[in-house]
């Protein structure tokens, strides 16, 4: 009868180690096949001035109907003109915490920004065909949000509180020193 029990419990002891790898090797499966990608994510931001630099919100929205993860450090933030050209600023996002952030649909996870010191050259406007006098007012700089495996990104235009385009970089405080967009998570 004792032979008979421990054969029991090593038959059950297999079916619930062949349960448990099977479901991990399906949770590795499911969680990597639900990454955000670029059609199911929305960027917009909330900048303003602060001691000469531009700070604020940058907001990264689930547009889809479906939960996704957004994972760093599988992503990054940079900026660009109003041509998609990059600008030469350095992006400092080491106060990012790596993991994964779970954003269901309509959800979004923010990050605080600061950029300083614009030493560059004016940032490209170009001229609105129907009102050449406009120049700059219809294009601003451009935040671009890529996700690690997708090879365009998604491009947004930096905003201001209350909605207006950022056309003009910080205030230059040191033309030696690069120009840095710090980048902390708010959780």
């Amino acid at each position: 009868m004792k032979i008979k029990q421990f054969i029991i419990l090593i038959a059950l002891v297999a079916g619930v180690v062949i349960v448990i790898t099977a479901f991990r090797a399906a949770w590795v499966l499911f969680s990597n096949e639900i990454n955000c990608s670029p059609r199911e994510l929305s960027v917009s931001s909330s900048v303003q001035g602060a001691t000469g630099g531009l700070a604020g919100l940058v907001s990264i929205t689930n547009i889809s109907t479906s939960s996704c993860y957004l994972t760093t450090p599988s992503f990054s933030l940079s900026l660009s003109d109003s041509n998609n050209t990059p600008l030469d600023v350095k992006i400092l996002s080491s106060l990012l915490p790596s993991g994964k952030d779970f954003l269901r649909p309509n959800a979004s996870s923010s990050f605080l920004v600061v950029w300083r010191n614009w030493c560059g050259s004016p940032i490209n406007q170009p001229v609105d065909p129907v009102n050449p006098s406009s120049a700059g007012s219809l294009h601003g700089v451009n935040l671009e949000l890529h996700l690690t495996g997708f090879p365009s990104p998604i491009i947004s235009p930096l905003k201001n509180v209350g909605g207006t385009l950022v056309t003009g970089g910080p205030r230059c405080d040191d033309p030696q020193s690069s120009s840095t967009l710090s980048i902390q998570s708010t959780q």
